[in-house]
């Protein structure tokens, strides 16, 4: 009977608000016994029981009142169902302080502050409280102990009714907008949870194609983030053939193994037809209808199939499609973030592509303007490595070079446009040409850094390169450096010591004004290895440069001689398996005295190439302790036969002849061969050259066939 007062259903407090409710109660208790004080002189509680145990139960009420009052403001663990067993108690004490008086007024009047205490109760609750106070309040006219203010007792007892009623409807009023506006609120926050949670996760799926990404890879990436943010358990992304309508599989999730692409495409065919009536996003759920498309999403094993187009300016550039193995009714939430997801995705496809045509232009530009095959010249071995920087990079302006001059100096050289793109290949291939066409005009090393930039200072202003400039005397004994802001020159002795060269500290071509670039000369030892190299080969992010070249000089050193085994563990030991995040260029020049024996030369067919037969024939002779007629005779007879070689067998166009030259027992063999028809003199005046290589040799033989002609050289050399 009691339970019922206290306990209800499954939420009877909804709405409520506690702590309001607890300042009321301990506002209302604490009136009442404040009431109780004043009333008690006026109205004596001596009549039922006698003087003192009235005062002492009338007294100890309102205390506990008080008591309680400040309990409950200082408690705030205290729950309702306590705050309804005080009104009780309240109650009861009205009544007990009716009987100690034996009068009804003023003490009834006091069930007005228990109206109040019980309307903060749910409403259930305050119902029976309401009808327990009033039945106290008539109470009186049950016993028969006021029968002359009947009508007065029923009055209140009617004026406490329809005032609790108020009450009780205007605080069950007030919870039910509270709790109206707590759902509004909750549905509100759920929402926006929801938007956060679309644009959180637009943003992530997004976020994969910032970085420069080859398609494949973007579209790898793409999907993994899609799939996993929808829940889903298959994803694929089908694009369009080139000048076709053919859907091609490009990247997928999910897919069974065993399945063809096209059972993929069939799918993605059916999201295309149904795209063509709405470009929004398109549900396919597999039912138990035996048509085309419940086989297609059987034969996937999907139930469930959410699929948008990727277009782009009108453009059909594939389809995007996630599904499931379970039912599942994709909300419209779902459809909106797909949409969204494969606006971008076809931007990012877009881009993708883009980037793609364009780094592709790059590297064919880069690639045309990089030597094709450096010079074979006597006495040195030459290696040389360039690698782009890995997928989704754009390339870069590395670049290298190496030339013979006439008068025998060889040239190497390495440089690094800053920037990226067609841009830096197109300057890096002026560089390079401009270069070489100031080189072969005779400028030294100081002056044709010098020219390059002030062509850099008038014509790019907003550029900047790096550069180091190699001259090779043609003794192979010194070196003339000249540097623009590039990396030092590592030098390895023939007994494997390894050490940076490099002239004074100067900014790179273009960046400043009014710049005097420094020449070093240094002594090499025979048999030094030169490594030129660009800042892709070291740099690595957060990693000091000092630590990085003394690993590469550590791995110089400790590397093998050959220049192209050098080049392929500098590479291998610097940049390990991962893709260059920059373009590397690396060249490796071994220097080494020509062999004692002799040497082989195989040259173009051009009248330039008789100065590189020349100082090469003259640097051989003169290590082999040649005297200066016989060398003299010798490279007058050898650029004769080279000469006629170029002159007579071949048309213009593309050709080579070959140098073979050795020496035994005392005699000089040189041996010039070509690779083509012998034409006969041109013009008068001609045909002395055969009479003057007698005259310089002691034997001339001259061989003809269908592969070419050969003329062998012989003299002995003067006894020492």
């Amino acid at each position: 009977m009691v339970r019922p007062l206290f306990v209800s259903g499954e939420d009877p407090y909804a709405g409520a608000d506690m702590p309001s409710s607890r300042n009321a109660t301990a506002v209302l208790i604490a009136l009442h016994g404040l009431l109780v004080l004043v009333l008690l002189p006026l109205f004596p509680p001596d009549e039922g029981l006698g003087e003192l145990p009235g005062w002492l139960l009338a007294v100890g009420g309102a205390a506990v009142n008080l008591g309680a009052a400040a309990w409950l403001v200082s408690d705030r663990q205290v729950r309702f169902g306590l705050m309804l067993a005080l009104a009780y108690a309240g109650i009861a004490q009205l009544l007990l302080l009716q009987f100690l008086a034996q009068t009804v007024v003023p003490y009834q009047l006091l069930m007005l502050v228990w109206v109040g205490a019980s309307a903060v109760q749910p409403s259930r609750r305050a119902l029976v409280a309401l009808v327990v106070l009033l039945a106290a309040t008539l109470a009186p006219i049950a016993t028969g102990e006021a029968s002359t203010e009947d009508r007065n007792i029923i009055g209140r007892a009617l004026l406490f009714a329809a005032i609790g009623l108020v009450l009780i409807a205007y605080v069950a009023y007030v919870r039910a907008q509270r709790v109206t506006l707590r759902t509004q609120e909750r549905d509100a926050r759920a929402e926006a949870m929801a938007a956060t949670k679309r644009v959180r996760d637009l943003q992530w799926i997004t976020d994969a194609a910032l970085p420069h990404l080859g398609l494949q890879d973007l579209l790898d990436h793409l999907l993994d983030r899609i799939v996993e943010a929808f829940a889903a358990d298959q994803g694929a992304i089908l694009l369009r053939a080139d000048q076709g309508s053919r859907l091609e599989l490009h990247a997928s999730r999910g897919l069974s193994p065993e399945r063809g692409p096209d059972l993929y495409r069939s799918i993605a065919e059916r999201l295309a037809e149904r795209h063509a009536l709405s470009p929004r996003a398109v549900m396919l759920e597999r039912t138990e209808r035996s048509d085309p498309l419940e086989s297609l999403l059987a034969s996937a094993e999907v139930e469930s199939v959410l699929g948008v187009p990727l277009v782009l300016d009108r453009r059909l550039l594939g389809v995007l499609y996630v599904g499931t193995r379970t039912r599942r009714r994709f909300s419209v939430d779902d459809a909106a973030l797909l949409q969204l997801v494969g606006d971008r995705v076809a931007l990012a496809i877009d881009r993708a592509g883009l980037f793609e045509r364009e780094r592709h232009i790059a590297e064919t530009l880069q690639h045309s303007l990089l030597p094709e095959q450096l010079p074979d010249i006597a006495g040195t071995d030459v290696a040389a490595r360039y690698l782009p920087a890995g997928a989704g990079t754009e390339v870069g302006g590395d670049w290298y070079d190496m030339f013979e001059l006439a008068e025998g100096r060889i040239v190497i050289a390495i440089g690094d446009v800053v920037g990226r793109g067609v841009r830096a290949a197109a300057l890096m291939g002026k560089l390079r040409t401009s270069l070489e066409a100031y080189s072969f005009d005779g400028r030294s090393p100081q002056q044709v850094v010098d020219r390059l930039h002030s062509l850099m200072e008038r014509q790019h202003r907003s550029e900047m390169a790096t550069l180091l400039y190699v001259s090779i005397e043609p003794d192979r004994e010194s070196v003339e450096l000249a540097s623009a802001g590039h990396l030092p020159l590592l030098v390895r002795d023939a007994n494997g010591r390894a050490r940076f060269l490099a002239p004074d500290a100067s900014p790179p071509l273009g960046a400043l004004p009014y710049v005097r670039f420094e020449v070093a000369r240094v002594s090499i030892a025979p048999g030094s290895t030169l490594l030129l190299f660009t800042d892709g080969l070291v740099e690595v992010r957060g990693t000091s440069i000092e630590l990085r070249l003394e690993e590469l000089r550590c791995t110089v050193e400790a590397g093998p001689s050959e220049p192209a085994a050098l080049c392929d563990v500098v590479v291998r030991r610097m940049l390990g398996r991962h893709e260059p995040q920059d373009d590397v260029a690396l060249l490796a020049l071994k220097l080494s005295p020509l062999p004692a024996h002799g040497f082989t030369l195989d040259l173009p067919a051009e009248p330039e190439a008789l100065a590189s037969v020349r100082k090469t024939l003259e640097r051989w002779l003169k290590e082999a302790g040649t005297s200066r007629k016989d060398a003299h005779a010798i490279k007058v007879a050898c650029g004769e036969a080279c000469a006629n070689a170029i002159e007579h067998a071949y048309r213009p166009g593309d050709a080579a002849f070959r140098v073979e030259a050795s020496r035994m027992d005392g005699e000089v063999s040189i041996v010039v061969r070509d690779f083509g028809r012998w034409r006969g003199q041109r013009g008068t005046d001609r045909g002395r050259g055969l009479p003057l290589m007698e005259a310089l040799m002691d034997s001339v033989e001259v061989s003809t066939s269908s592969e070419g002609t050969t003329v062998r050289l012989r003299r002995r050399l003067a006894a020492d």
